[in-house]
């Protein structure tokens, strides 16, 4: 076996990712921004590099960067390279599809009072897989993240890379306990409004969702003949006499009560406590409603959003996202 040692002539190899960015954006500054590093930083990996080859990379003009000829034939091979590394890695790093774990990212309020009460059923039908549930919402990268899916909803920008697939549609409205409606009369504007930060205008996408409310007697009157025990005698609602208030959407009453909360999830307890009404959504009180622990009076509206499976486009065939996947669609269905 020969012993010779080839010696290669290669420029610094950490400065390539800073000089592939800046040549790509032909611009310092928006490489710093996707690197997340300063100007300073991109400038010195180039400086770098110039002064280990001999070569000048860029020139300088008007406040701008412009690559030379050696500049693009060296960008070139580097974000070839540079691709074909990140995918080598990012085929290293997936989960291999024999594996017994399935990684699932899912929006914390969807995991809590949805998913993760159904994931024994699971369980069950696949004792040889052990889902690993995480809970995050907004946009996610699968590979940095060391997820398989995740399972969001669509109210951001989705990148193309994803292979994204529907799973159901959002409706939404006011919820609360049926002692709380019966407490306020079933009128909303002796409610209290609860508000969550991660879904700051539920209450005014609501309104706006709906030209007018009015309280529905009938479906009041039926609720409560079906279930008399959740209904307190001395606050049993009355015929009234007049045409039920029209509530405007878009002009909520100034002196209405409201609380807020860190999280959608808190809000939905704290109506479940009978502390007021907050914007509840399908399927996240799917059980709630079918439970009667919590009612919806004015009935649900679609939202216009949907949630969302994203995975790898590469991973179709993946036969632990297969089981995964059909599961939750016949799940749905029976739903």
């Amino acid at each position: 076996m020969s012993n010779f040692h080839r010696k290669r002539s290669l420029p610094p190899l950490s400065a390539l990712p800073a000089f592939e960015a800046a040549a790509r954006h032909q611009s310092f500054t928006k490489a710093a921004e996707e690197l997340h590093v300063t100007h300073g930083a991109v400038s010195r990996a180039v400086l770098l590099i110039e002064e280990r080859l001999g070569i000048k990379l860029f020139t300088r003009r008007n406040r701008r960067v412009f690559l030379t000829t050696e500049g693009q034939r060296l960008f070139k091979t580097t974000e070839r390279i540079l691709d074909e590394l990140n995918q080598t890695t990012e085929d290293m790093q997936r989960h291999q599809s024999h594996s017994p774990f399935l990684v699932v990212s899912c929006e914390p309020s969807l995991a809590m009072r949805w998913l993760m009460p159904r994931l024994g059923e699971f369980h069950a039908l696949h004792p040889e897989l052990n889902v690993e549930l995480r809970m995050a919402g907004g946009p996610i990268d699968l590979i940095a993240s060391g997820c398989d899916l995740a399972i969001r909803r669509n109210d951001f920008g989705i990148s193309d890379d994803y292979q994204v697939t529907d799973l159901f549609e959002e409706t939404s409205g006011p919820v609360c306990t049926s002692h709380y409606w019966n407490s306020i009369e079933h009128n909303l504007d002796n409610a209290t409004l609860l508000h969550s930060r991660t879904r700051p205008n539920a209450w005014e996408e609501w309104r706006n969702a709906t030209k007018s409310v009015t309280v529905p007697v009938q479906k009041i009157k039926q609720h409560t003949e079906q279930h008399p025990e959740q209904q307190p005698p001395e606050k049993l609602p009355k015929q009234p006499e007049k045409p039920p208030k029209k509530l405007s959407k878009k002009q909520p009453s100034p002196k209405q009560a409201s609380q807020y909360f860190d999280h959608f999830f808190y809000a939905l307890q704290a109506a479940q406590s009978h502390l007021g009404m907050t914007i509840g959504s399908q399927p996240i009180i799917a059980d709630d409603l079918t439970s009667n622990r919590l009612i919806a009076p004015f009935g649900l509206n679609e939202t216009g959003y949907h949630y969302v499976m994203l995975g790898l486009n590469s991973l179709t065939t993946d036969p632990r996202i297969d089981a995964f996947q059909q599961w939750l669609f016949t799940h749905l269905k029976q739903n």
